[in-house]
Formats: structure tokens, sequence, C-alpha cells
């Protein structure tokens, strides 16, 4: 990026997505668009934390630090010289993230439902918290008001589709239909805060290709300990569609 003439990044990011349900789906053409980036760009594996979890493997991407140096290892933490378990949230992190760092140098960001940045912090643009944000009955946006823009916008907005409707077996199609309206929703909202804002760097995470997976894997692997035939018909490519919906 050149000072003189800064260019604009947009990162997606697909939480809890593998490259081994990615590139044989792509390469049978249900993935058309990571299939181009594949071929047109570049791509790699990349170890992960330690431990391998959400909060501290997104917090290394957004700080470019381990989590010996952010210090933020789970969701929970023990409280020191107690049993008591306390929510972990962003406050709790030892690291500056890339949104602020590019707020303090000028640049204009927008970072939507990326996970460990609730609660948000002000930035030079919007910031929509992601995970551990409880419900959209808190301050999980900056500026406040920026969650009354979206939802003039484009009508709703969903934190997280509910994965535990689909443990039982009325759930499934409620929680499929909120997996998708939420990720549909999510990019309305990105969509006009990018437009409106005109940021140098914005970001999204779908966390629904985590989500579905944590729900549906059982229908799709025949060899899980849970798997079902007859759910295993209907609900088997639930995971490849919402990655080919995704795409």
């Amino acid at each position: 990026m050149n000072s003189n003439n800064p260019g604009k990044i947009v990162v997606i990011g697909l939480d809890g997505a593998t490259f081994d349900l990615i590139k044989p789906w792509a390469e049978e053409g249900h993935l058309p668009v990571l299939q181009s980036i594949f071929k047109e760009g570049a791509h790699g594996t990349l170890r992960s934390t330690v431990p391998p979890m959400t909060a501290p493997a997104w917090t290394s991407f957004a700080t470019g630090c381990n989590p010996g140096k952010h210090r933020l290892y789970d969701w929970i933490a023990r409280e020191p010289d107690s049993y008591r378990l306390t929510p972990v949230t962003a406050l709790d992190g030892t690291a500056p993230p890339l949104y602020t760092l590019l707020s303090d140098y000028g640049r204009k960001v927008v970072a939507l439902n990326v996970p460990m940045t609730y609660p948000p912090v002000p930035v030079n643009g919007v910031m929509v918290s992601g995970m551990p944000t409880p419900s959209t009955d808190v301050t999980f946006t900056y500026p406040e008001s920026a969650y009354q823009d979206i939802l003039n916008a484009v009508g709703d907005y969903i934190l997280y589709p509910d994965p535990g409707e689909a443990y039982s077996d009325s759930g499934i199609d409620s929680f499929l239909d909120r997996l998708y309206r939420s990720s549909d929703l999510r990019m309305q909202a990105f969509t006009y805060l990018r437009k409106r804002e005109d940021p140098d760097f914005s970001m999204m995470v779908f966390n629904g290709t985590d989500t579905v997976s944590h729900a549906l894997w059982k229908y799709m692997d025949s060899e899980h300990p849970l798997y079902d035939p007859v759910k295993g018909k209907k609900y088997g490519h639930a995971i490849r569609d919402y990655y080919h919906h995704v795409d």
C-alpha cells in the first residue's frame, strides 16, 4: 500500500472453514469463486494457535501476536487465586489489533462480526462486534448509532444462528433458515457500510461456516457415531450447500 495512493483492502473470513472441505468441493464445481482464487491468486495452509480455538486464533490474526503475547486463550478465564470463571472479552487483550493501528494512522476501517471484538472499541470508521457479543440489547457497535443505521438500511441484523436448534429433529430446518438469513443480512450490512464509509480496510467474518459444521456434521459423515442414514439423505449436503451459498 503506497502512502500517497493507498489501495483498498477487503478481508472475508470463514470461521472454522477447512481446505479438507473447500478444495474437493471447489474442484467439483460447488465453490466457483474460491476455485478462481486458488487458480488466479495464492493460498496456503497455516498453523493455528495453541490452543487452536476461535478466540485466540482470530486475535492472533488481528494482532500478529501469539496468545502468550496478546493474552487471550479462551472464551473464559479463571480468576486469580480462585476457581471462579469469568468471561473473556476484547478488553482483556494486551496487543492492539490492526483495526486500532490502522485508525491511529488515519485509515478508515469497517470491521463486522470479527470474533473477539466485543465490546467494540473506537475506530476511525465502524465496528460491529462479533463473538462474544451476548445480544443486540447491549451496545455492540461503534459508534453506538451504527446498529440503528443498519436496521434502517437492511431491516434486521442477527448476531448468530443458534446451533442448539439443530440438536432436535424439529429444529434443523429452523436452524438452517436462520443460518441463511443471518448470513444474507450480514452481507447486506457489510455492503451498506462499505458504500457509506468508503473504508481503506474492511473485514467481515462468516461464522456460519463453523456453526453449520457443529450442528450438522453428523449427517454428512457416515462414520460419525450419531450418523442417521435417513437424516443423512436429507441433510448430508447441508454443510456443502451453505459453503456454496457463502461462495
